[in-house]
């Protein structure tokens, strides 16, 4: 097996992997969640493919062997140092007996035979998995509790991708003609965000807080806006409402919310009201990286309605 060395967004692999199965995960009334530390840089160069393998197999074990409770991945720098990243995948399901623990990761072995009556599979996803992470210099380990539930962890070190790169990959060279707002927080931390942005080709106008923001955007006419961004003050939870209120107003918007901290944000309920959240100090990369995914989300929302409507016209 040859692993493939390319850069890749590694929150957008991890997301893509949580929104495969949870389907799964609702249909067995599981939380399922994703929750990626912020100083870690997603922007890594190597095997994104086979990254995805490994994630599907462990959350799908997880979400398989849990009846209840909650079944999480965790993405953060390895306690070794800011050169590896560390993935945890836990659950609260039946859990793995101390003495099965060893064995697990055994091609055909699972850690009781009533388990293949009851839940099926070949005992082969997690054999798959340890061999993956092995290529990549890593290796799953797995802590238990029976009855309690399981913690999947591996690290694998990772080289950053170069900003050039990821200013390719996410096609942020296509999005240099739009106009981005900016509003709320301190003027200093907009300058800083205007600054960048427009240093890299976008059109960035400011304004100072959200109520002005609504009238801009209603006053744009026929040269709007494609990105609002708001700069959350301490109290991040009145940015967040700013940002649904946006939303509200102008549903085919993306809303970007840059918070002071990742506890301040509440993450599930940004995604499920179309918002994409970051940290307000988030490096050059970084925000570069939020710009494009909120913008890359608003194309391909409109590109699918685009396409339901051809088919509805078609019928």
């Amino acid at each position: 097996m040859e692993l493939e060395q390319a850069p890749f967004d590694l929150e957008d692999i991890a997301e893509e992997a949580i929104d495969l199965l949870k389907y799964k995960a609702e249909a067995k009334s599981l939380k399922l969640s994703l929750a990626v530390d912020p100083d870690v840089n997603c922007w890594i160069v190597g095997d994104s493919t086979r990254l995805r393998q490994v994630l599907l197999n462990l959350l799908g074990n997880a979400i398989k062997f849990t009846d209840a409770g909650e079944v999480k991945l965790s993405i953060s720098f390895a306690p070794s140092g800011r050169r590896e990243v560390s993935f945890a995948v836990s659950d609260t399901g039946i859990g793995i007996p101390p003495d099965k623990l060893p064995t697990i990761f055994e091609d055909f072995i699972q850690a009781d035979s009533s388990i293949t009556r009851k839940y099926g599979g070949t005992g082969l996803g997690l054999g798959i998995c340890q061999k993956i992470a092995e290529q990549m210099r890593g290796r799953v380990v797995a802590e238990s509790t029976p009855g309690k539930g399981s913690t999947f962890r591996f690290e694998i070190p990772f080289h950053p991708a170069s900003e050039g790169a990821m200013s390719f990959n996410t096609g942020m060279h296509n999005f240099h003609d739009h106009r981005i707002l900016l509003s709320g927080g301190e003027a200093s931390e907009r300058l800083r965000i205007r600054a960048t942005l427009t240093s890299c080709g976008f059109n960035c106008a400011e304004v100072g807080d959200s109520n002005e923001m609504l009238r801009v955007l209603e006053t744009a006419g026929s040269n709007p806006y494609s990105l609002a961004i708001l700069v959350s003050p301490p109290a991040a939870a009145r940015s967040i409402e700013q940002g649904m209120k946006t939303r509200r107003a102008h549903p085919n918007l993306p809303v970007l919310v840059l918070a002071t901290s990742f506890e301040a944000v509440d993450a599930r309920s940004c995604r499920e009201a179309g918002l994409v959240c970051g940290i307000q100090t988030a490096a050059r990369p970084e925000l570069l990286r939020l710009v494009s995914r909120a913008l890359r989300g608003a194309c391909l929302a409109k590109a699918v309605r685009r396409d339901e409507s051809e088919n509805c016209a078609a019928e």
